[in-house]
């Protein structure tokens, strides 16, 4: 867990662990529309000590509990409008080796991501993304068997996250001292305070940078 934690999910991320979904059946059930302030269709969690022959033991980074399905599994924010970023996860196959599962990441109706997974029952991978600026995630496997996958510990980092880690981020009150003061200076200045956001939204996690000169 520490490792996981340490190498894939940045300070600050909110992980998503399923073991704290209200009044969670003790073997499986259906993950609430809202849960973990995002919105979740077709999506199922289970117990995987409940099914201790499974792939699924090599799922549970922390608790018992996982999320899993054998369709699409989508997952968006509550308003179109917001974004989150996608950092990681980790997968593997439920019962048959070789299941491929395509994650396409989307800005309302604009796919921006794409990445493809081979899973197997008998090891556990972990997905790194790093894809920010999406409002909607969608998993969907395929191949010849039983294409059932499972997930955990989806690592993600939400707008007011981000605000709350650059608020006590020297740099970033820097950077935003010297756009307002440059602001006011330059009546023709085309850079928006948005864009801050995503530029440093990009060097916290390791694409990128941000120069406000």
């Amino acid at each position: 867990m520490h490792s996981y934690l340490t190498i894939v999910c940045p300070v600050g991320a909110t992980i998503i662990t399923f073991d704290d979904i209200p009044n969670a059946d003790p073997v499986q059930g259906t993950i609430p529309a809202v849960y973990a302030n995002l919105q979740w269709v077709d999506a199922n969690y289970l117990n995987a000590t409940a099914r201790p022959t499974s792939g699924y033991r090599f799922v549970v980074v922390s608790g018992e509990y996982i999320a899993w399905n054998n369709v699409a599994l989508t997952i968006q924010t509550l308003l179109t409008n917001n974004t989150i970023t996608l950092h990681s996860c980790v997968m593997a196959a439920g019962w048959s080796d070789s299941v491929t599962l395509t994650v396409v990441g989307y800005r309302s109706a604009t796919q921006l991501y794409t990445t493809s997974f081979s899973l197997n029952t008998y090891q556990q991978a972990v997905a790194l993304f790093q894809w920010s600026g999406v409002n909607k995630v969608v998993f969907t496997p395929s191949g010849s068997g039983y294409i059932d996958f499972g997930i955990d510990n989806l690592c993600v980092t939400s707008f007011d996250e981000i605000m709350t880690t650059l608020e006590g981020d020297e740099r970033f009150k820097s950077s935003k001292r010297r756009f307002v003061s440059k602001t006011k200076q330059k009546s023709n200045i085309i850079i928006s305070f948005s864009s801050i956001l995503v530029c440093y939204e990009n060097s916290i996690f390791g694409c990128g940078g941000l120069k406000i000169i």
